[in-house]
């Protein structure tokens, strides 16, 4: 459990800085409570410009979603300065700031749910299922079968390297959590073959089963693995309080 003060204070003095000392002409600082700043005031600035739907963030161990809650407030009124609504800001800050990963199903569900209320408030319709949340909890491998693998990438030998490592990466993706490291891959060319599958029509029973797998098993492999791949502006998080761990964890983590 991280108090409400210090989950402020880390992310006005990350989030919130990074975005002043790319916009030097922001009056964000005044509404950071805990933003630490030199005695006149003044923040370096950094010459490099960025737009709001541009920054991005992630909480790695997203919890109940309280760092993303509070991100989402400080973007709010980055979006506002930058002459947004407040309707198509939360629904940007909802597709194209806030990431979030946890091992945990229900805690990723907990934290999709606090973000999507807390954005519902400026837009009403975030919730009819046309917005695109990008917190998901990890999932394991073990149920992408060779089968799967010769189903989903036929004779491209290049999906069947990709699918194949994702295999291997997310193998006890629930026990060691966001600190697996991502090999390279072709998302564009994964969800464009996922995306010809979810539209097939599947003649049998077991062609069906293939099918079901791909969309419900091997699409959120895709999902997280894009999510570790990607480069964030802002890392914010309660890292989780583990005094013992198990021999499988402690030997991928040496």
């Amino acid at each position: 459990f991280t108090t409400d003060w210090v989950v402020r204070y880390i992310l006005d003095n990350s989030l919130g800085r990074y975005w002043i000392e790319r916009h030097p002409e922001s009056q964000l600082a005044s509404k950071l409570t805990y933003l630490v700043t030199p005695k006149d005031g003044s923040i370096e600035t950094v010459n490099e410009t960025i737009s709001p739907e541009e920054l991005k963030v992630l909480d790695p161990c997203v919890g109940s979603g309280h760092f993303l809650s509070y991100a989402f407030d400080i973007l709010l009124e980055i979006y506002r300065e930058c002459g947004w609504s407040d309707r198509d800001a939360a629904k940007s800050i909802l597709e194209n700031n806030l990431h979030g990963l946890d091992i945990d199903d229900r805690a990723a569900q907990l934290a999709c749910f606090a973000v999507a209320m807390k954005a519902r408030k400026y837009n009403r319709r975030i919730l009819n299922g046309e917005t695109t949340l990008n917190i998901f909890a990890m999932q394991d491998s073990d149920l992408i079968t060779e089968d799967i693998v010769r189903y989903f990438a036929g004779k491209d030998e290049k999906l069947r390297n990709d699918i194949n490592e994702l295999r291997i990466t997310f193998n006890n993706a629930k026990e060691y959590g966001s600190i697996i490291t991502i090999p390279k891959l072709d998302f564009a060319a994964l969800y464009e073959r996922i995306d010809i599958i979810s539209r097939s029509f599947a003649e049998d029973i077991l062609q069906i089963g293939y099918q079901n797998t791909v969309i419900e098993q091997l699409l959120p492999l895709v999902k997280q693995a894009e999510i570790l791949s990607k480069k964030y502006d802002v890392v914010a998080t309660n890292p989780p309080y583990m005094n013992k761990y198990s021999p499988r964890l402690k030997d991928y983590i040496n």
